[in-house]
């Protein structure tokens, strides 16, 4: 991740100082630093997926009991993998259309479904999390083992 974001960082600088300095920008840079952001966000998701990491809102488990608990995090499972699901089905499309009519980009003049291609992967990554560790982390807390699993 430090590479990508020390390549965003690195061309929009140098962009910037081209462009401001000496009135002369490139075609490339924009493009590289855009795929290198869409990168890092699908790459970053699919960490944040994995440690449980997302931003949400924990006031309302102050108040509800832990068998509410259990069922909320599964139906923020269940939302996770069907926002993954839609994900690669759309940017499986987009991969499939831009092979068929064999479209380029503006910049670079290459093959934008590598791009496309890549964002189905990550949506993959984030679908394949590992639902067993997450089941052994529940069941070794006594609440969580006893409000969910063997009620």
């Amino acid at each position: 991740m430090f590479a990508l974001y020390s390549h965003i960082v690195a061309i929009v600088f140098v962009e910037v100082i081209r462009r401001f300095v000496f009135s002369y920008s490139s075609i490339w840079a924009e493009e590289t630093a855009r795929y290198a952001f869409i990168y890092l966000v699908w790459l970053g998701a699919s960490a944040a997926i994995k440690d449980m990491s997302h931003i949400r809102i924990d006031i309302i488990f102050k108040f509800i009991s832990d068998r509410s608990k259990a069922y909320l995090y599964i139906i923020g499972e269940v939302a996770t993998f069907i926002f993954a699901a839609v994900a690669f089905y759309y940017s499986a499309e987009g991969v499939i259309s831009t092979i068929k009519f064999e479209s380029v980009t503006s910049g670079l003049e290459n093959k934008p479904s590598l791009v496309y291609f890549c964002s189905s992967l990550w949506s993959f990554f984030i679908d394949d999390k590992d639902y067993s560790t997450d089941l052994f982390r529940y069941s070794r807390s006594k609440k969580w083992a006893t409000c969910f699993f063997w009620s």
